[in-house]
């Protein structure tokens, strides 16, 4: 859209008006049919995202509505880009909530699938949520800065509520409290195998008091004493049924020896 020369002229003037510690005064010039206008449109439109506010002039009532018009075109423009962003099924709005979803529900299948045995599922957590929820956050405001609030209704209060909510739950979960050990001395139910919860025994944890063991028939009686001495523990509940798979065996030495 613009040239060199016109894009080193819109810098020229945007670091200008940046500086904060002396005033300063740009001139852009160009014969007729250069794009002087153009160029001074997108200026007006930069300041804008910029937040600098501005006051346009031009010596005619036609002078202003040409530069008011190509200002106008181009905020327009802006609007429908970002708009089509928003509806892109690879990185629009559907997408976005769809991806947030996904791994709210299964971020622990996600984890797992994860090459990297040094990322633990924390900070896997963190920042895959800090990435879905930027792009959430960008449609969201996206919807509430270029679509009237009319059209909105009552979905704009809805789409506050949910930044409200990604902020709070963004915040929670990069507290520092937030620790794996904190959790896991603090959760009320583990899931492990059997043999895999020895592994509890080097744990700080808060007593633990009942043990629940499925498929209890397809075990071995010695497997079954592991989780059962952990520390604290009260009640066990043993769940199968006679018609289940009996424990198998592998040991050459036990094929000759009884088994009970």
């Amino acid at each position: 859209m613009l040239n060199e020369s016109q894009t080193k002229a819109i810098a020229s003037c945007l670091k200008t008006i940046s500086c904060k510690h002396k005033c300063g005064i740009e001139l852009i010039w160009g014969p007729p049919g250069t794009g002087k206008t153009m160029t001074v449109g997108i200026l007006l439109f930069q300041l804008l995202r910029n937040q600098c506010r501005t006051v346009a002039c031009a010596p005619t009532n036609t002078a202003i509505m040409q530069l008011a018009t190509k200002f106008l075109a181009l905020v327009k423009q802006m609007h429908e880009k970002k708009l089509q962003e928003c509806f892109n099924p690879f990185t629009g709005w559907r997408h976005c909530f769809a991806s947030m979803t996904d791994f709210l529900e299964d971020c622990i299948l996600q984890f797992q699938d994860v090459d990297n045995d040094d990322m633990s599922f924390l900070k896997f957590v963190q920042t895959r949520f800090k990435v879905i929820a930027s792009s959430l956050r960008d449609c969201i405001s996206i919807f509430c800065t270029h679509v009237s609030r009319s059209v909105l209704k009552y979905n704009f209060e809805n789409m506050s509520c949910l930044m409200s909510l990604i902020d709070s739950f963004q915040s929670l979960l990069f507290e520092n409290w937030v620790e794996s050990e904190e959790l896991e001395r603090n959760a009320s139910l583990f899931f492990c195998t059997v043999s895999g919860s020895f592994k509890l025994y080097s744990k700080s944890l808060e007593p633990l008091k009942a043990l629940v063991i499925d498929e209890a028939a397809q075990l071995k009686e010695c497997e079954c004493v592991i989780p059962m001495q952990l520390a604290d523990i009260k009640h066990a509940i043993l769940i199968g049924d006679e018609c289940q798979l009996p424990a198998m065996v592998e040991s050459n030495v036990r094929k000759f020896r009884p088994f009970i």
